[in-house]
């Protein structure tokens, strides 16, 4: 890989290490908070102790993944099916799919709006798949040294 494409490849996977490591402390420094907003949503009461583990768990394992070159593209995948997947759901609150709009006090940037969710886990979803296709470009350590 040439110095400039493994340079790009290591912002990306950084960024995206960065934005994961931030939203799994967030969760776990603020989990009073972090629980609340998540009850603001519109899963089902039931859902929401499995879910308070579950996201950060699996943002800790996206930061990990991401942390070593032979998890990078794993990490990428999962980077880009979970900005998907929230995007998804920002989009449907965007469109009004739901009967109550739910509190958009979840996430990073507190208070976005809707469609500024929607954005941003597009914009993360397309860095993902970046970094995904051009991780797999490289067989030298990006990350790891």
């Amino acid at each position: 890989m040439r110095s400039y494409q493994s340079a790009i490849v290591s912002v990306v996977l950084f960024a995206l290490g960065a934005y994961w490591a931030y939203t799994f402390a967030d969760s776990i420094i603020n989990r009073t908070d972090y629980i609340k907003h998540l009850e603001s949503q519109v899963f089902p009461a039931a859902w929401i102790p499995g879910l308070s583990w579950i996201l950060p768990a699996g943002n800790l394992v996206i930061v990990l993944l991401l942390a070593f070159h032979s998890g990078q593209r794993p990490g990428a995948l999962l980077s880009a099916l979970l900005f998907a997947l929230t995007a998804l759901y920002a989009g449907l609150v965007y469109a009004g799919v739901f009967r109550d709009t739910p509190c958009n006090c979840i996430g990073v940037v507190r208070n976005l709006s809707w469609s500024g969710h929607l954005f941003l886990n597009l914009a993360g979803t397309v860095l993902s798949v970046i970094g995904l296709v051009l991780a797999g470009r490289g067989k030298e350590a990006v990350m790891s040294g």
